[in-house]
Order: C-alpha cells, then sequence, then structure tokens
C-alpha cells in the first residue's frame, strides 16, 4: 500500500516539467495579448488623425441604387 502512495506523488521533474508548460502558455498568451494592443493603438492611431483632420476621410463606398430602377428578369 505504501508503494502505491509513493508512486501516485509528484517528482521534481513533474514540477520541472508542469513549470515549462505554464511558461509556453504564458508566453503564448502574452504574445496574443501583445498582438492584440497592437491591432487597437492602430485603430486608435487612425481615428486620432481622422479626428484631428490630419487624415483625409476616403470612403470606397459604390452609389446607391435603388431596386426599382434595375430590370427585373422575369417580366
Amino acid at each position: 500500500m505504501l508503494d502505491a502512495k509513493v508512486a501516485l506523488q509528484p517528482t521534481n521533474v513533474d514540477f520541472v516539467r508542469q513549470a515549462l508548460i505554464w511558461r509556453i502558455d504564458a508566453l503564448v498568451a502574452l504574445a496574443f495579448l501583445g498582438l492584440v494592443f497592437l491591432i487597437v493603438a492602430g485603430c486608435a492611431w487612425q481615428w486620432w488623425r481622422l479626428l484631428r483632420g490630419t487624415k483625409p476621410f476616403v470612403l470606397h463606398e459604390s452609389e446607391f441604387v435603388s431596386l426599382a430602377q434595375l430590370p427585373l428578369a422575369g417580366r
């Protein structure tokens, strides 16, 4: 019975392996948060330039076409 309890106890190697896994998880999370920060900071910079007037407003929209102006194929 004592051997089963000793076998189930974590060893020093298990703690080191788990610490490495936690470090890798932390690095992945920090990389993701860094990318999110870069995206948010870039968007804020663009909005700041638009609101200050240093960047011109450029619209990339098509002109409005009413459905009444389109020819109907089923007539």
